[in-house]
């Protein structure tokens, strides 16, 4: 089953089997643990957390200034 990942603030939506791990989706999304975070149903999860069929996943960029 595919799931529906939005990518903010890019715009952009990417389709994912679940199961894959969060990890992995910061990696499609071209970022890492460092440039960007993984929202699941509006919380944060660890790398290894696996997406499921029924989530609500949203990827956001980290930004930072100095």
């Amino acid at each position: 089953m595919k799931v529906k990942v939005r990518i903010v603030p890019d715009g952009r939506h990417l389709e994912v089997e679940a199961g894959v791990k969060a990890l992995d989706l910061l990696k499609l999304a071209g970022m890492n643990s460092e440039s960007g975070v993984v929202l699941v149903n509006g919380r944060p999860v660890t790398e290894d957390y696996k997406i499921r069929e029924d989530d609500e996943v949203t990827v956001v960029r980290v930004l930072s200034g100095g």
